[in-house]
């Protein structure tokens, strides 16, 4: 659709510096749940390594046997891990959040129309006399004139040609309809005429 309408090199730095946007604000999230699970394992391993200092200087003292240290600490590990995990959980939960939030912008979002410049497509004197002319004064339309046009797909690697020879030509506001079977060269005439690809010759 961009490139019928003309307005694809208008668009490219929006799009490029949107996915650039989107590049930057996933690598801040990345980093931040990083150092958000760094931080809760650092903090469960430190506070585990000085229950364990505290419960053998109460072993050593008898105030505590071995099986209570023991048992005290599984039990630590257990309630550990599932603390730990509630950080993935957090960020999953802010994820879902964002993403509720965008859903909900673009659901309730009000349509707007953007007209883009057409960029000019060739220099033949008809279509820079119709260009130098103010939108208003616009009227009437342009002639579209093939004249032995050829083309063939880039991909096609036998180099069989799509269209070879195509003489056409349709004056301004008139309306014509091209019939014929699957294959022929309908659609191919469509994107020659915007422009999507170039004839041969």
């Amino acid at each position: 659709t961009l490139r019928v309408l003309g307005a694809e090199a208008d668009l490219l730095p929006r799009y490029r510096g949107a996915v650039g946007k989107a590049r930057d604000h996933a690598v801040d999230v990345g980093v931040t749940q990083a150092w958000m699970d760094a931080g809760v394992h650092l903090a469960f391993n430190g506070a585990l390594l000085s229950v364990l200092g505290l419960g053998v200087e109460q072993v050593r003292n008898g105030t505590i046997t071995a099986g209570d240290l023991s048992s005290f600490l599984v039990y630590s590990l257990f309630l550990g891990f599932n603390t730990s995990s509630l950080a993935t959980v957090f960020s999953d939960m802010q994820k879902a959040v964002g993403a509720s939030e965008r859903i909900l912008e673009l659901t309730y979002r009000k349509g707007q129309t953007i007209m883009m410049p057409i960029t000019k497509a060739d220099t033949s004197t008809e279509y820079a006399r119709w260009m130098s002319k103010s939108p208003s004064e616009r009227t009437g339309g342009l002639s579209v004139t093939l004249e032995n046009a050829g083309f063939t797909y880039p991909s096609r690697t036998d180099g069989a040609p799509a269209l070879s020879d195509l003489s056409l030509h349709i004056t301004p506001g008139s309306i014509v309809g091209i019939q014929g079977s699957s294959g022929c060269g309908k659609s191919t005439i469509f994107r020659l005429l915007t422009r999507l690809y170039d004839v041969d010759k």
